[in-house]
């Protein structure tokens, strides 16, 4: 079992209670990338990306929503979906091109590392590049680029390697949002990341 801190469960309420107050269907959200697998690995997080389709009803309230506004360029290097993002505190609502689903949005993603995602309900999806990225500690790239350069930096101990990804996305597990208990279905990742969260804390 592994449990995320308060301030790591504060912080992630707070991020999905803030898409929700802002939007008519929160269902239709996906947070994806860095934020979600450093939850999983036990690391400071810098923002959270929430990904939308174009043709959500949302969008009109999230472009009225105070703090919000759009930002014509994307440095995070993910695909041409991406359209526009808007900013809110430490959230990216990322529009993207798209249908908004796990395997739709985490295919977008240019590493293995960052192919991770939560649903607004608290389902953890990832693909299978993800869960041997994480097992072996070797991740995988699309081509080189400053976002794979900070990825390198920020992950020392791992080996990085370009190649092409997998497309395979599956449900590994589930977050329960009331007591930041998250249930990892699968018991190899489970150690993996409970070794994750011991190294973290010396």
């Amino acid at each position: 079992m592994l449990k995320l801190d308060l301030e790591d469960l504060n912080n992630l309420r707070w991020s999905l209670n803030t898409i929700s107050s802002i939007s008519q269907d929160d269902y239709n959200y996906m947070l994806a990338g860095g934020a979600v697998r450093d939850l999983l690995l036990n690391r400071d997080i810098k923002d959270y990306d929430f990904w939308v389709g174009k043709d959500s009803k949302n969008i009109p309230n999230l472009l009225s929503a105070g703090g919000l506004y759009c930002r014509s360029t994307y440095e995070k290097n993910l695909s041409n979906s991406v359209l526009f993002v808007m900013k809110y505190g430490n959230i990216d609502v990322v529009v993207v091109d798209i249908e908004v689903g796990a395997g739709c949005v985490l295919k977008n993603f240019d590493m293995s590392l960052c192919q991770v995602g939560i649903s607004m309900s608290g389902v953890i999806y990832a693909s299978k590049d993800f869960l041997f990225t994480v097992k072996t500690r070797k991740n995988f790239y699309t081509e080189p680029s400053k976002h794979v350069q900070r990825i390198k930096d920020k992950f020392p101990t791992f080996t990085h390697y370009q190649g092409e990804l997998s497309e395979d996305i599956i449900e590994i597990g589930d977050i329960n949002l009331d007591t930041g208990i998250i249930d990892i279905y699968d018991s190899e990742l489970l150690s993996t990341l409970q070794q994750f969260h011991r190294e973290c804390e010396i």
